[in-house]
């Protein structure tokens, strides 16, 4: 384990929140420190297991790592001669956005980075060119692709600026920056506390809010922002049942149209459980 600043404003003075634990894996029986900085208001693990520790709480079982498809693809991606557009998947997994862009997009040149090797040999062979590592290990020119996107990943990283630096780098001037991540700032995890399904201790090592998100991509690089929630009942039913019986249960259809409006408005309020960025330099 090992102790660490903050990682948007560098202090050291931070408030304590609650402990959590594995709800979901169940790799340990450690509970994790999650704390606010109390200079900028992020908030992260801390201390937190370091980076060559971090393997062990990704088991095989472990879902974002295997194929996401349903049924066998008959697609295979072909790099185009000329294309009129760059794309960059980071953490693309087993290269579901990358297929689901290919098939809109004939045109457009598809490149992929992820850590699991399982992700990379099911992107690969779909014909998607994958690097297996890290952003940094990809070492792309400057100024190279027209679209990055972060779906669910920038949480997971050990330092979150960096690769959000890295990613301003290689954007075009024109280009744009997509990422998903959690909101720390929802009701389910008002209600739920460290139930809240969203926290995934210890793999996600940072939860952001709207206001910490976007101070963190101006000091990455970026000048232009726009943040907006994700309208969906998913994790609060999800929190309930961890909350209720410990474990994940499966939900009736009426249970979810019941609790869509809600979500809707928690959306438009900043307070559901997952937030989208649209980013440009």
């Amino acid at each position: 384990m090992e102790n660490i600043a903050c990682n948007l404003c560098g202090a050291r003075n931070e408030q304590f929140l609650f402990y959590g634990y594995d709800i979901d894996y169940h790799t340990g029986e450690e509970q994790f420190r999650l704390v606010r900085c109390v200079s900028c208001g992020l908030v992260y693990i801390n201390p937190r297991p370091e980076e060559k520790e971090m393997k062990n709480y990704y088991p095989d079982s472990y879902r974002p790592h295997h194929t996401k498809h349903t049924k066998e693809s008959l697609f295979y991606y072909q790099e185009p001669l000329h294309p009129e557009r760059r794309v960059l998947d980071v953490g693309c997994g087993s290269g579901e956005l990358l297929e689901s862009i290919a098939e809109r997009e004939k045109n457009t040149a598809l490149y992929g980075v992820d850590i699991d090797e399982r992700a990379v040999a099911a992107s690969r062979a779909s014909g998607f060119p994958v690097i297996h590592g890290t952003l940094f290990d990809a070492h792309y020119p400057d100024s190279y692709f027209d679209e990055i996107h972060m779906i669910h990943m920038l949480e997971h990283v050990q330092d979150p600026k960096a690769v959000l630096r890295e990613a301003a780098r290689i954007l075009k001037p024109a280009g744009v920056l997509k990422i998903e991540v959690p909101n720390f700032h929802n009701i389910s995890r008002i209600i739920f506390g460290n139930k809240w399904k969203r926290l995934d201790m210890p793999r996600h090592l940072y939860h952001f809010t709207s206001r910490t998100l976007t101070v963190m991509l101006q000091r990455a690089g970026f000048s232009r922002s726009t943040v907006t929630g994700i309208a969906s009942p998913k994790y609060f039913l999800q929190s309930f049942a961890f909350w209720w019986q410990g474990k994940k249960q499966s939900y009736p259809r009426f249970v979810w149209y019941f609790f869509t409006p809600p979500a809707r408005l928690a959306a438009l309020l900043g307070i559901s459980s997952t937030m989208r960025a649209v980013v440009r330099k």
